[in-house]
């Protein structure tokens, strides 16, 4: 029997900034163990301060003998020259980190802190409890351990200056929406979708919106030409490599998505989440108003894919250092561009729907 399991190394670092830690530390330091260790993977995460996850499969023996203290000599070494130095009270984040908890499904401590700049070795976080199974884990995992090979060399390009961190966002999630559920003008659905649902759980969600309307406002002309721009480059064949090799990972996620789908191996249908929904979604109400979308669209297995493959085009994102509310901004930026550019209405095409079903 195999002793390979998981194993996962956590490193506190309260500065936001976390690039330099994860391409001069952790980089060179899988590069190092290249071969005792499979499909490793970084998480950015933030229970007992903020940290970075460094997970992935290994040996009893390999960890014990050599990875453990590699890690730990180069992760200390690193910690050492180039310590965070932002300071940060526990106190202050414990309702927020509290909600978190309840919306990721994080059953470990909240507190107390690990001290800022230190190790832990905590067990791996399985997260079969959000899964529901091994397969969809395993699936998540590989997908994780491309993202993190992916996010390594666009990290690099950001900090080299040939890549704008905000330009390749807004490139890859117009990407994923024009190929993943073709053409733009449908599959940018999926962003009006979850940045309308995050506001109708805010207490004030007209100025969330607003303020993200203003932004929107204010960069219009160039969001709709970024739009179009990406639109026409993946068209002609010819996207830049970023957008390329997303575009090819994507692809290659729904095609090992769909046949586990098929045969009901695999179930996104995560555990119920006590959300509040303080505001109605007027579309949304509009097209769950027939039970019809919900067994045509929603369980749908094309659809399921594409959900699955946004999901992890966010976790991706968070690994380059998006944030939710950042995430949530560009959703609207994105939805904003494409309804003024191709002239498109989320509730207009919700009634064009039941319009289509009952004239069926």
């Amino acid at each position: 029997m195999s002793d390979v399991t998981w194993r996962a190394v956590q490193i506190r670092y309260y500065d936001q900034d976390k690039d330099g830690l994860i391409l001069d530390c952790v980089r060179p330091l899988l590069r190092r163990l290249d071969g005792l260790v499979q499909r490793p993977y970084i998480v950015r995460h933030w229970r007992q301060g903020p940290h970075l996850r460094l997970n992935f499969r290994a040996a009893t023996g390999d960890w014990d003998r050599e990875i453990l203290p590699a890690a730990t000599e180069a992760i200390t070494r690193y910690l050492r020259e180039h310590p965070s130095t932002t300071r940060l009270d526990e106190h202050e984040h414990l309702a927020a980190h509290r909600l978190l908890a309840v919306r990721e499904h994080e059953t470990g401590p909240l507190s107390p802190w690990y001290p800022d700049n230190s190790l832990q070795t905590e067990p791996y976080d399985d997260r079969l409890r959000v899964f529901g199974g091994q397969v969809l884990a395993d699936l998540i995992d590989e997908a994780a351990a491309e993202s993190t090979r992916l996010a390594f060399g666009t990290l690099d390009r950001v900090r080299r200056g040939e890549l704008a961190l905000f330009t390749a966002v807004i490139d890859l999630m117009v990407a994923v929406a024009h190929v993943s559920v073709p053409p733009i003008a449908r599959g940018y659905m999926s962003y009006r979708s979850h940045v309308e649902a995050a506001a109708s759980c805010c207490e004030d969600r007209d100025a969330l919106m607003a303020a993200f309307e203003a932004r929107y406002r204010q960069n219009a002309r160039q969001m709709r030409a970024t739009v179009t721009g990406v639109v026409a480059a993946i068209d002609a064949g010819d996207p830049p490599p970023h957008v390329r090799d997303w575009i090819a990972f994507t692809r290659r996620q729904k095609e090992t998505a769909l046949p586990l789908l098929a045969r009901k191996e695999i179930d996104l249908d995560f555990p119920d989440q006590p959300v509040v929904q303080r505001h109605p979604v007027g579309y949304f109400d509009v097209l769950m108003s027939t039970g019809r979308f919900r067994s045509e669209v929603l369980e749908s297995d094309w659809f399921l894919a594409h959900r699955l493959v946004v999901n992890m085009l966010y976790a991706h994102l968070a690994r380059l250092g998006v944030t939710a509310i950042q995430r949530h901004l560009f959703c609207h930026l994105i939805a904003s561009a494409v309804e003024e550019e191709y002239g498109v209405s989320p509730l207009e095409k919700a009634r064009d729907y039941l319009l289509s079903q009952n004239s069926g």
